[in-house]
């Protein structure tokens, strides 16, 4: 897969693997209350401006609506969507 792992001040201090596209990316959201810590994926709806992040502009959340339990799954449901 072709990701890497940005540096967390950059995306709201929580873990966040970019896509080489540039257009999708993956945020880590921690477990809270009862809550199962999940992976969610995201992609911007337009191409991404030069020197912006892909969460700077409109965006989709790929794949259901309580996220991924694993990072894996969620970096192949972002490999399996079309980029911009």
């Amino acid at each position: 897969m072709t990701f890497r792992k940005i540096d967390s001040s950059l995306h709201n201090r929580q873990e966040t693997w970019l896509h080489d596209s540039g257009s999708s990316w993956v945020v880590a959201y921690p477990a809270v209350h009862n809550r199962l810590p999940v992976f969610r994926a995201y992609r911007a709806i337009n191409p991404v401006p030069a020197g912006r992040m892909p969460w700077t502009i409109d965006n989709k959340r790929i794949g259901p609506e309580d996220g991924f339990l694993s990072l894996e799954q969620a970096m192949r449901a972002v490999e399996a969507f079309p980029t911009n």
